[in-house]
């Protein structure tokens, strides 16, 4: 009985440790901040926040969609920095803001 006790006390352990050395799986909107040097895209990093913020309504068959169809990267780039009022965290207003900074590149 003491040795299965022991086994399970030191598997225990190694799976601690294991742990610790693993990162978890975080959502898009929480993933570490890149440098200033990463170069942001409207297809790699704009588009994605708007999907994942903006739809349905500016999206296909959305309500505004018509009016202001945020998959469409000229409407996007005519809004510039206006867009940081559909975002509620910095992180975004940040990757926005650096998108508009250097060119707002579509791809």
């Amino acid at each position: 009985m003491y040795s299965a006790l022991t086994l399970a006390i030191g598997l225990l352990f190694v799976g601690f440790i294991l742990l610790s050395f693993s990162t978890p799986d975080l959502p898009p909107d929480q993933k570490p901040a890149r440098s200033k040097d990463t170069v942001y895209t409207f297809q790699s990093n704009i588009l994605p926040l708007l999907q994942s913020n903006c739809n349905p309504c500016h999206f296909p068959r959305g309500k505004v969609y018509a009016k202001l169809p945020f998959d469409d990267y000229k409407t996007v780039v005519s809004l510039g920095k206006k867009l940081n009022t559909r975002f509620k965290q910095k992180k975004q207003h940040a990757i926005i803001n650096r998108w508009i900074e250097s060119g707002a590149k579509e791809n």
